[in-house]
């Protein structure tokens, strides 16, 4: 609303003879928008509502019902957005007539009329660590495959972390990566270079630490406030980690901050013929580690 109410005031006092606009053209060049589904997702994350198709435009992550984390999304979130702005427009006092919907390339000419700002990254890291949002985190792999030179592509992915994460001495070869939500299975990370990479969240590069920051933690926020109950209770407020689940993967990873000794890294995945049981077996065995502090076994 806020972009088409500075579209429709720019515009009428740049043609104040024709006020009008009778025509919106969406520029879906960001990234390739073939590609906005990937062959490994189930299309039932979409109806139920974890991921939408990852176009370079859209409105509230395409979900039906804004006002929840989880919602069914459309099969055409571009215009779907699109026809918001229109709609969006004529709010704003550009008037009822029909507007035509275009989708290309904008014309290298083309002047700006108006323009909003996202949230800054420092916000969406937290929005999308604190409550698994998929789409986020999709937006944000392909916006960093961009930034980096790379086409936004699920095929540039692989070679985006391997590059990145080297420079802050994480090595993860022999990790597959072709999402940034981890909703593929044909996602692959070594656990060792996870924890490697926990380890340089909190201790490495200062550039890492709002990730470490954001975290949920046991007991207390995000996807972790309902957890650590019972038997894990004592782990409460002491761990902080972050979920991942997939059909036939449960997961957590992050820091300890232990009861006696100070602070340890972890990487903890159930595979297989796993299901939600394997949710309080993992807090289990982090409230355990907890417990033990650095006096684990070795093995």
């Amino acid at each position: 609303s806020e972009l088409a109410s500075q579209t429709v005031t720019a515009y009428q006092a740049k043609y104040p003879e024709s006020p009008t606009i009778t025509r919106v053209l969406i520029d879906l060049s960001m990234f390739p928008i073939d590609d906005a589904w990937h062959s490994s997702w189930p299309e039932s994350e979409r109806t139920i509502g974890y991921q939408p198709r990852i176009v370079p435009f859209m409105v509230d992550g395409d979900r039906a019902n804004p006002g929840l984390q989880t919602s069914p999304r459309s099969t055409d979130p571009a215009l779907k957005a699109a026809n918001a702005f229109v709609s969006a427009l004529q709010q704003a006092g550009n008037g009822a007539g029909v507007v035509e919907i275009d989708f290309q390339s904008a014309p290298g000419n083309a002047k700006e009329l108006a323009s909003v700002q996202s949230a800054p990254v420092s916000t969406l890291i937290p929005q999308m660590l604190l409550y698994s949002d998929n789409t986020l985190a999709e937006f944000l792999m392909r916006a960093s495959s961009v930034s980096a030179g790379f086409d936004g592509s699920s095929d540039s992915i692989q070679q985006l972390v391997l590059s990145s994460l080297n420079k802050h001495g994480v090595d993860m070869t022999g990790g597959t990566f072709v999402d940034g939500s981890g909703e593929s299975n044909m996602d692959l990370i070594p656990p060792l270079a996870m924890v490697e990479l926990v380890n340089q969240v909190f201790q490495g590069d200062e550039k890492l630490a709002s990730i470490g920051e954001a975290l949920p933690v046991a007991g207390r926020s995000g996807s972790l406030a309902s957890r650590f109950v019972g038997g894990a209770e004592s782990a409460r407020g002491r761990v902080a980690a972050k979920t991942g689940w997939i059909n036939g993967v449960y997961s957590l990873a992050g820091q300890i901050s232990t009861k006696r000794d100070g602070r340890l890294y972890f990487v903890v995945v159930a595979r297989g013929k796993v299901d939600a049981s394997a949710i309080p077996a993992i807090d289990n065995l982090v409230a355990g580690i907890y417990s033990c502090g650095t006096n684990l076994a070795p093995f």
